[in-house]
């Protein structure tokens, strides 16, 4: 894919429009709609475009961010509720992006995660750096991150 087409396909590039008017000016068929676990793995749903909502969004249950690398999920699942309720997913809007890999016409988006009431989703890993992110700010702080693949 051009890096020309690969930039005219997202969203902050057509600002006041909808989400539904990109997804047609760009023939798309389905979204994968994700949200990195603790790992960095994307976790989420691969969906038909027609049934994508921004408004109503998504639901995945709670215990996605303790699945390890394999899809397993450890012993100890104490990190959340006992009931494994489901968070609510609301896009990135500036995520959207075409996916150049795919046969059929696909865009990804990235989540954030809520509660049900409005509440963060305090162990997701965006929000968990998002406090970083604005913990150094508040000291006019730049973070500097590399990290090592051999960790993973």
């Amino acid at each position: 894919m051009s890096d020309s087409l690969h930039t005219a396909a997202t969203l902050e590039t057509v600002p006041d429009r909808s989400i539904r008017q990109w997804l047609r000016d760009n023939r798309i068929d389905e979204i994968e709609a994700v949200i990195p676990d603790m790992t960095g793995i994307a976790r989420g749903k691969l969906i038909p475009a027609h049934k994508y909502s921004e408004e109503i969004g998504m639901r995945l249950p709670e215990a996605i961010f303790l699945q390890t690398v394999t899809g397993e999920y450890p012993e100890d699942q104490s990190a959340v509720d006992p009931a494994d309720k489901d968070i609510f997913l609301k896009p990135d809007l500036d995520s959207f992006r075409l996916v150049p890999w795919t046969q059929e016409p696909t865009a990804l988006v990235i989540h954030d995660c809520f509660y049900a009431d409005g509440s963060p989703v305090e162990m997701a890993p965006r929000y968990v750096l998002q406090k970083v992110v604005n913990a150094y700010r508040e000291h006019g702080w730049e973070p500097v991150v590399a990290p090592e693949l051999e960790f993973y």
